[in-house]
């Protein structure tokens, strides 16, 4: 019954109402019958209080163990790996990818440089040379577009990314402190990204 309650003991409650209001019973593998009255009742609500602190506590020594990771100087592997980088799981560091490491500073040489009259211009290139994307490269990320079509927004997110200049944060400010600034190999100076 723990993954079944794990967000609000009242939600459980009602959820296991519902499901008795339409002649469903709820059946859990560990408890058996899941019932919302009676001493049965009691018992799902403090098994579901239970479940909540049991998360509440995972997710807790999840972000001590990613902040601690963080701030051992490791890359941190919340969702994709920035574009230009290669992320080894055997040391947690962050590599530079040669080929998508050229067109960053194309990315970026265009922008300052070349006239092209901002993201728009620069995707509509990167999609004419037929330069992959990120998505194009990893078969397990969905992707809408067509292979080689870059989006103004993934031109965006280069050009303001730090990351790029050898800093990668872990974090965001509030309840669990401040970014932890990580060491990565740089792909541009810090002249280039200002």
């Amino acid at each position: 019954q723990d993954r079944f309650s794990r967000s609000d003991e009242v939600d459980t409650l009602n959820v296991v109402r519902d499901f008795e209001a339409a002649g469903k019973l709820v059946h859990a593998a560990d408890t058996g019958v899941v019932a919302s009255a009676g001493l049965e009742g009691i018992m799902t609500y403090l098994r579901a209080t239970a479940a909540r602190e049991e998360r509440e506590k995972i997710r807790e020594r999840s972000v001590r163990g990613k902040r601690g990771k963080a701030a051992a100087g490791k890359f941190v592997a919340t969702g994709r790996v920035p574009y230009g980088y290669t992320y080894d799981k055997a040391s947690g560091l962050l590599g530079i990818n040669e080929s998508e490491a050229k067109i960053v500073c194309d990315i970026y040489d265009w922008y300052l440089y070349g006239n092209m009259g901002g993201f728009r211009f620069i995707a509509i290139r990167l999609s004419e040379l037929g330069i992959p994307t990120q998505a194009d490269s990893y078969s397990h990320i969905y992707k809408k577009r067509p292979v080689a079509m870059w989006s103004t927004t993934t031109v965006n997110r280069i050009l303001h990314n730090e990351v790029y200049t050898g800093v990668w944060r872990y974090g965001k400010s509030g309840a669990n402190g401040e970014p932890i600034a990580v060491a990565v190999p740089a792909i541009i100076s810090r002249e280039i990204f200002e």
